[in-house]
């Protein structure tokens, strides 16, 4: 099967964009997936800090009611599968929650409470105070990340089909054009040039494109015209070859005969006997005539 150059050229073109297109779509679903679990781990640290300062007091009074319901809470948000806080001896004082589901991620925090010490005066604009922590506790979040996966899947088959609709508008779009400014004028010209082959030197080629299929097009022409004068040329030095052939050979013919007659001439004038004038007169007027 033959390939013509046109549907060689779609193929390189829609091979190009097939793997640009590939390549962007890689691309574009690497950062989307970084920018979702940037902020993801972003809404869960501060979500983390932000329970680690609720739950100050109820684990400083070991007011384990309130921090049920602050757990509770907790669970009710959105990716949160698992809350746990403990105070510093290590106490349980909540636990809820599924701990060993696959796809999750783990966030902990310090609970602490601020400790304020009178220090002497010392500083440049009088009397301060440092601010000092002590820790008091620790909460801990397992957060799971299936709707992260759900959403990254979903954009993955929303590339998946805006990419392979793009290939296939793309490369219908380069065929038509390429059929259009490569394909036809390539068409026609094929036929022209098989309407040449066929003995018609008057044959013109036309082509409205200015582009280099215009110009074979016109070189073509140009060719045409050279080899229909040389043709003529041809025709000409061989009807000239002819008319000089057949001279010869007529002179040829006409030659023979007089030869013949001079040879027996020169016999006569050898045998016959020279003493009778009339006969060397004949033989003279003959010889002159063949000569």
């Amino acid at each position: 099967m033959r390939i013509n150059i046109t549907h060689k050229i779609i193929f390189l073109f829609i091979l190009l964009i097939s793997t640009l297109s590939i390549i962007i779509g890689f691309f574009s679903f690497n950062y989307g997936k970084q920018a979702l679990m940037i902020e993801f781990d972003d809404r869960a640290k501060a979500l983390v800090k932000s329970l680690a300062l609720n739950c100050e007091y109820p684990v400083l009074f070991d007011n384990k009611d309130m921090l049920s319901s602050i757990g509770a809470n907790v669970l009710s948000l959105k990716d949160v599968i698992f809350c746990e806080i403990r105070n510093e001896k290590g106490q349980v004082l909540f636990k809820k929650g599924i701990k060993n589901k696959p796809y999750n991620h783990e966030y902990t925090s310090v609970i602490q409470t601020e400790k304020v010490n009178d220090v002497e005066e010392g500083l440049v604009l009088g009397n301060g105070q440092i601010r000092k922590f002590e820790k008091i506790g620790r909460i801990q979040l397992i957060l799971s990340l299936d709707n992260i996966r759900d959403r990254l899947l979903s954009i993955q088959r929303a590339l998946i089909l805006i990419i392979s609709l793009g290939i296939i508008v793309a490369s219908m779009a380069i065929t038509l054009l390429l059929r259009f400014v490569l394909g036809n004028p390539i068409d026609k010209l094929v036929t022209d040039t098989r309407i040449v082959s066929m003995g018609n030197l008057d044959y013109k080629i036309v082509m409205n494109t200015k582009d280099e299929i215009g110009s074979l097009a016109i070189a073509f022409n140009e060719m045409l015209n050279a080899l229909k004068i040389t043709q003529n040329k041809l025709i000409k030095t061989e009807k000239m070859t002819a008319v000089v052939q057949i001279v010869s050979e007529a002179a040829h013919e006409i030659r023979n005969p007089l030869m013949v007659i001079s040879s027996g001439i020169y016999l006569l004038k050898k045998v016959i006997c020279e003493e009778n004038p009339i006969v060397p007169k004949t033989i003279k007027q003959i010889e002159d005539a063949v000569s």
